[in-house]
């Protein structure tokens, strides 16, 4: 009976076309990153493998170490991913506002929005956070986390502020606020009503405004 099944095609062959460049690696690294919080998003931390993640992707766990040496440079990148789409989202909202108050209403409901676009990466954030505290964790990596937050807030601020304010009262400010939206954000995730939520950030942030304005 004759072979139907076609032939492989020569090694020459298969190399033809547009070899793999920068942008063939960008794109695998976005797959994993995407791979990785679908996955630590729905499942936790603990199913987050080198293996699961390269699974979900579609690739092979070498592809994976090909785009980062290990787990935790993975880790890292999700974090930094989860800051740089909420550090654009921000920016993007005080870019216009004429002064301090205008920034911070507006920097607080644009974060809030964000926050509600996308739950998934918020809990993605929140299981880094807990992993990295636990025995064996990377603590570094929990204490970054909050800082560079802080240091965001902080940041777009900054920029919108007169230039005799005081660099520490806006740090404070900063670092108030942000822990304003985590307790509303683990409020969120744990299942309060949307609207009540909502609510009680207008709430805090009316007692920011209040407060700064009465210290300055």
């Amino acid at each position: 009976m004759t072979n139907l099944r076609p032939s492989p095609a020569p090694a020459s062959a298969r190399r033809r076309g547009r070899p793999p460049g920068k942008r063939d690696a960008h794109e695998r690294r976005e797959q994993l990153l995407d791979a990785a919080i679908r996955i630590i998003g729905q499942h936790g931390l603990a199913a987050a493998t080198t293996r699961a993640i390269a699974e979900q992707a579609g690739m092979t766990q070498a592809m994976l170490h090909y785009s980062f040496p290990g787990k935790q440079a993975l880790l890292n990148a999700v974090l930094e991913r989860v800051h740089a789409s909420t550090r654009t989202a921000l920016q993007a909202a005080t870019q216009d506002a004429p002064n301090l108050d205008a920034a911070l209403q507006a920097l607080m409901r644009e974060y809030w929005r964000h926050v509600c676009a996308d739950r998934l990466l918020q809990k993605v954030q929140y299981e880094l956070t807990l992993a990295a505290l636990r025995p064996g964790g990377d603590a570094e990596l929990a204490r970054r986390q909050y800082q560079g937050y802080v240091a965001m807030l902080h940041s777009v601020l900054a920029e919108c502020a007169p230039a005799e304010t005081s660099q520490v009262s806006l740090q404070c400010l900063a670092g108030t606020a942000v822990a304003l939206m985590d307790g509303l954000i683990l409020q969120l995730l744990a299942g309060e009503d949307e609207d009540a939520v909502q609510a009680r950030l207008q709430a805090g942030l009316s007692m920011l405004r209040h407060q700064w304005t009465e210290g300055h």
